[in-house]
Parts: structure tokens; sequence; C-alpha cells
């Protein structure tokens, strides 16, 4: 059973990996995003994936192009603090979603990061 002391710390972590991830994906020069063809018929363009390392916090983990964050294929993604072997996150991803009148009807849309 997890003690009131021990939740507050996983969620003051979480924060600080949101606030993390958000903050680099501000500040990086290298994000590449362009469209992509989804439509009937349409071709789909190749996307080049790219897995970097966060170097600027406490915190090392993994983010990618694609919103994937947190995964190094199979061993932990992040570890708290950096240069130890404290692993909490083996992956997790970003979630866009809305509601958007398509046609004339109301539609819910959503694209998954991972």
């Amino acid at each position: 059973m997890m003690t009131r002391s021990s939740m507050r710390k996983i969620q003051t972590l979480a924060l600080w990996t949101l606030l993390g991830v958000l903050s680099v994906s501000l500040f990086d020069s290298n994000v590449v995003a362009r469209p992509v063809a989804k439509g009937k018929g349409s071709v789909q363009l190749p996307q080049k994936f790219i897995r970097q390392r966060n170097t600027l916090s406490n915190m090392d983990f993994y983010y990618t192009n694609k919103g994937v964050l947190f995964n190094n294929d199979n061993v932990a993604g992040l570890q708290w603090p950096r240069g130890t072997s404290n692993s909490y996150i083996y992956g997790g991803g970003v979630w866009f979603a809305t509601k958007k009148i398509i046609g004339g009807k109301r539609r819910k849309l959503c694209e998954l990061g991972y």
C-alpha cells in the first residue's frame, strides 16, 4: 500500500517530467513536423522517426518526433536522478483530441502518440 507521501512524490515527479518534456519540445530546434495525407486515395508520405535523449535536466529520458515519450526499446526510458539505475517509466505518449464538424456532422477525432 502506498503512503500519502510516496504518492505525492510520484505526482511531483510526473509533473516535473511533463514540464521537462514541454520545455524541451518548445526550445528544441530539431523538431520536425509535416502533414501526412490520410484521405481516401491519397499517398502516405514517408516520415523519419527521430529518437532523442534529454540533456537539460536531472531526468534522463528519451522522446521522439512522433509523440512517444520515455521509450528506449526494451529498457526503461526514464531514469531519475540522471546517472542512476532508478527506472520509473517504460513508455508513454501524447494524445490530441478534438470535436470537429465534418460534412455537417460533429465528429470526435483523436491522434495517439504511443
